[in-house]
């Protein structure tokens, strides 16, 4: 029986996104939305029979600081899937579960970023790069 991908909901209204999200790896479906307020339905009705797992949610400079707080605050506990903020300039805040702990919120850097996008969600090819891998490879050249 094949199990439909996990999604990754990506809510972004800038024309230009911080990462190419639609590059992650053939076993996520990514889905985009302008509308905060319908990821946070979707998570809502993610836990029930017959629904397909979320895995991640990013805001690409989608929406502030206080409206990712009021987010996670209107989200149930039993969302086990990743929240991600990402701002204008590269950095970002990262919402995860632990299987002991709960919830925990973590600040990226750009670098933070760039490595999350790659290593959770095989992106590589179209990730901004941070400015220390631009100057080390301008070297290496």
């Amino acid at each position: 029986m094949s199990h439909p991908a996990p999604i990754i909901f990506v809510c972004a209204t800038h024309r230009r996104t911080t990462v190419e999200w639609s590059d992650a790896e053939p076993r996520f479906q990514v889905l985009y939305t302008t509308l905060p307020d319908l990821v946070l339905a979707s998570v809502r009705r993610s836990n029930g029979p017959g629904t397909q797992e979320i895995n991640a949610v990013v805001f690409d400079q989608s929406i502030g600081a206080r409206e990712f707080l009021d987010f996670l605050s209107e989200t149930s506990c039993e969302f086990r899937g990743d929240v991600l903020l990402l701002n204008g300039d590269g950095t970002g805040v990262l919402s995860t579960v632990s299987n002991r702990d709960g919830r925990h919120i973590y600040q990226l850097e750009r670098q933070d970023v760039f490595f999350y996008a790659s290593a959770r969600f095989g992106l590589e090819a179209n990730i901004a790069a941070p400015r220390f891998y631009e100057r080390f490879f301008a070297r290496t050249a």
